[in-house]
């Protein structure tokens, strides 16, 4: 994990499940081989958003810095209000599922960004349901209408009903190359399921984006082996965006 996140260069990056002790020890581990980032961790399975199965976000230390405090909710009616909200694929599951914000500052250009990220849930039915939360919550914390980006792992294709709502605020990064495809890399699909010998077939992790002036430049799944090993069940992706 931490060897792909050097080779990605990343530098604003979505994490999810991540438990308590690599909270802590991620950071160091980075900063031992010459990468300093800070990071925000919430998980939704506390009330005060501390714990483990966290989703979260890190940053360079050198380029970034978080603007205000973070604001996290659930994906559920009230959002304020933690509660089982995804019975997941077979109905047996007891998941918490939420989202964080954060205004962050680009120290180099002076500027401001909005960020959000989500593991949404696996049920697809309880997914559309409350997909309109992170749209609520976008204009809530974002009034100001800054460039906005929207990260995560959203256990949605986008056929299915949610990813529909989250395209009626923001765009998909993925497509603006459909007409560019030399700045494209990668499998299209981004969930492997650990599975080594196919390449796969679901595209469920998204960067989604909104903003006067903000231009994709590249887009890349990246499905690199570590010693025939992967990373992680999904591939990590990232954009390079021009904000004018």
């Amino acid at each position: 994990m931490v060897q792909s996140i050097l080779d990605n260069a990343f530098d604003v990056c979505g994490l999810q499940e991540v438990d308590s002790p690599e909270q802590e020890s991620l950071p160091h581990l980075l900063a031992g081989q010459g990468a300093v980032y800070e990071s925000y961790f919430f998980s939704p399975y506390a009330e005060d958003g501390k714990g483990t199965k966290a989703h979260g976000l890190i940053w360079r230390k050198d380029r970034f810095r978080m603007a205000g405090e973070p604001h996290f909710f659930w994906i559920s009616n009230p959002p304020e209000k933690q509660q089982v909200n995804d019975l997941g694929l077979d109905l047996k599951h007891q998941y918490i599922r939420g989202g964080f914000c954060v205004v962050m500052e680009d120290i180099l250009a002076d500027r401001e960004y909005f960020v959000m990220v989500t593991h949404a849930s696996l049920n697809t039915d309880q997914h559309a349901e409350h997909a309109h939360v992170f749209v609520e919550m976008e204009k809530r914390y974002n009034p100001s209408g800054l460039p906005s980006f929207f990260i995560g792992d959203f256990n949605a294709c986008e056929t299915d009903a949610p990813s529909t709502v989250y395209r009626t605020w923001w765009k998909d990064s993925f497509h603006y190359f459909d007409n560019a495809p030399d700045f494209r890399e990668g499998p299209e699909g981004s969930f492997n399921g650990w599975q080594l010998d196919k390449l796969p077939e679901r595209r469920i992790d998204f960067i989604y984006y909104k903003g006067e002036g903000v231009v994709p430049l590249h887009y890349r799944c990246n499905d690199t082996r570590y010693n025939g090993l992967l990373a992680s069940d999904h591939f990590p992706i990232w954009v390079d965006f021009n904000i004018q």
